[in-house]
């Protein structure tokens, strides 16, 4: 299986603003959005570290960031089988990851309860631990609970979520600071293909919730101070912290295929790396960028002619700009047209350890769609780069690929110096099986107690609204791609119009017991 191709069945995230889920995210690059605002006063007051003058002492130079739009504190504890002090407790990057792995495998059209017992494996990237500043080191010690140690654990990311879902293949937290989520890719696709695991999740979490970071960023001459990434810029001047969480599944393409998933791209090849010695620890090293972009074009079997479009690292930094421009340069030189680049900075932050994943399901999003995507600053190109092999996407535009599939490139890397690059390619486009058309629809949902599945309702109900699927499509997954939990709602009708009547009746009505049922446990499909 060394070789075996490794295909993306799904994916979900939850990126700051209206990038709150895959089409929110889509509509945020699609028109050139960005999502910087005011630090929000329940993370802390910015007002108390916010100073102009970078060498103050204890202040940090910006009181802007890219942050999420609903409330993190808000959790569905009894859906994850948490008491609510186990929950308090738990790092809400982790909790983030819970939520959208769920989401995620839900995406891949997954019976989420039938993989109890898999040998599916998890691999986290998350570098931030802010929230062990709240949960053991605040200074109060009878605050100690008897789930601080493990909520607040790096560690747990991976295995909580392993936990949750009773997994049985490998659980492993990856921290390489910045690349850490293409870090954590590389050792999943590795252990497909060493048959550790059968199927694999891949994400990464970041959550702003501490002022120290900012502070110690702008003392580095890291930051903005307007809080934007002004990627290739001739006025960038740092980048602007963002956060979100962004998951992935993987399955080698051979068992995707029998089990018939839906492929939205393949990891066509991946490379790991290190800067080595450069002019500073932190410093990046544009040799080394250029062995490991050659390095996983090796790995996929492909050249430099092959691939269309770089997703950079493009943090905004005029030193890292530069150097990331001049190696794929290099990389690209003999490549006949100008290769095009972007970054997905600009528009949703710098979500370090989660960075990698914020590129990557732009990527796998544009190869659906057949579009590449715009990056926010092009205008003023900067004066210092070379364009002559280079060049940024700068509109919304059609990908065309008259011969041969679309391939991209996506680079990710971390302070810490590890440099990860992976290519990914649009899948084999195979005809659907055709289903015979139904007199009637049957819509099926469900969840684990009913005030969630009245959200669910709810949820659905405004996809439907604006959505143009099918209705045949939707509720042919609704019926054999989700979970059949304890309280459910279902609906028949001919039309979208007939089941948006049963879900209003539901959703308007304070007496459920006909439209909602309870599963005693002896009903389980």
């Amino acid at each position: 299986k060394s070789n075996e191709e490794i295909a993306v069945i799904g994916y979900s995230c939850r990126f700051p603003g209206d990038a709150w889920n895959p089409e929110g995210f889509w509509h945020v690059l699609a028109n050139g959005l960005d999502t910087v605002a005011e630090i929000k006063s329940d993370r802390f007051d910015y007002r108390l570290y916010y100073s102009d003058n970078p060498d103050e002492e204890g202040k940090m130079i910006t009181k802007n960031a890219s942050l999420l739009r609903d409330n993190i504190k808000e959790f569905d504890n009894i859906h994850f089988g948490l008491s609510a002090i186990e929950a308090a407790s738990i790092d809400p990057q982790h909790r983030l990851l819970l939520e959208v792995s769920w989401e995620a495998m839900e995406n891949a059209a997954l019976n989420i309860e039938m993989l109890k017992g898999s040998k599916t494996g998890v691999f986290i990237g998350i570098s931030s631990c802010e929230y062990a500043n709240a949960e053991l080191y605040s200074g109060d010690a009878t605050d100690i609970t008897p789930y601080s140690m493990v909520g607040a654990s790096l560690g747990s990311a991976a295995g909580r979520v392993s936990y949750f879902y009773d997994f049985k293949g490998p659980a492993v937290t990856c921290d390489t600071a910045c690349s850490s989520s293409i870090s954590a890719l590389n050792m999943a696709v590795d252990s497909l293909r060493n048959n550790q695991c059968n199927m694999a999740i891949v994400g990464g979490a970041n959550l702003i919730l501490t002022p120290e970071t900012f502070i110690g960023l702008s003392k580095f001459n890291g930051l903005s101070k307007d809080g934007k990434c002004k990627a290739f810029d001739h006025e960038a001047d740092g980048f602007g912290r963002g956060e979100g969480c962004g998951v992935i599944i993987l399955k080698r393409l051979n068992d995707a295929k029998h089990a018939g998933n839906e492929v939205a791209a393949l990891v066509k090849g991946i490379a790991i790396g290190q800067d080595g010695k450069s002019n500073g620890f932190t410093a990046p090293n544009g040799l080394s960028q250029q062995r490991v972009i050659n390095q996983a074009l090796h790995n996929a079997k492909v050249t430099a002619d092959d691939i269309d479009y770089i997703e950079t690292h493009g943090t905004g930094t005029a030193l890292g700009d530069l150097i990331e421009v001049e190696a794929l340069s290099e990389v690209f030189k003999s490549k006949k047209d100008n290769i095009l680049i972007g970054s997905v900075k600009p528009n949703v932050g710098h979500l370090e350890a989660a960075a990698g994943m914020a590129g990557l399901i732009k990527v796998i999003s544009s190869l659906e769609n057949k579009k590449l995507l715009p990056n926010i600053y092009h205008k003023n190109p900067n004066k210092n780069i070379s364009w002559d092999k280079v060049r940024i996407a700068d509109k919304l535009m059609d990908w065309h690929k008259p011969d041969g599939v679309r391939r991209a490139g996506i680079s990710s890397f971390g302070f810490s110096g590890t440099l990860a690059h992976v290519i990914l390619e649009e899948p084999p486009q195979d005809k659907g099986e055709q289903l015979d058309e139904l007199p009637s629809h049957l819509l099926t949902l469900s969840a684990k107690n009913e005030k969630a599945l009245k959200e669910y309702v709810s949820s659905i109900k405004k996809q439907l609204l604006q959505d143009e699927s099918s209705i045949r499509d939707i509720t042919y997954t609704s019926n054999i791609s989700r979970s059949f939990l304890n309280y459910r709602f279902s609906a028949v009708g001919k039309s979208k119009e007939d089941l948006l009547a049963n879900m209003d009746q539901v959703l308007n009505n304070t007496d459920n017991e006909i439209l909602i049922q309870k599963s005693t446990g002896n009903n389980k499909k």
